[in-house]
């Protein structure tokens, strides 16, 4: 993973972007991402802003279910599904 996080300028870049290209198919909001990455939140925020202007993710708004309820919620998606 150093070494991929070398290559890519950081180890939370490479932790997200293996998240989006695993699931290429599913929308994630920002906490979600945080956690599935093992990642900070403030550092999700920006490396996701990094990869929507290389044009790498989307936003995309999907149904999130919380608790009993289904709510919109916006979140990002690999460009491309």
């Amino acid at each position: 993973m150093d070494t991929l996080g070398k290559l890519f300028g950081s180890p939370a870049r490479v932790k997200i972007l293996r998240l989006f290209l695993l699931n290429p198919l599913d929308a994630f909001d920002v906490p979600m991402i945080a956690t599935k990455s093992k990642v900070r939140e403030s550092d999700t925020r920006r490396e996701l802003a990094l990869l929507k202007a290389a044009g790498i993710i989307v936003e995309k708004s999907f149904t999130k279910k919380i608790g009993k309820k289904s709510r919109r919620v916006a979140g990002y998606q690999l460009k491309g599904t």
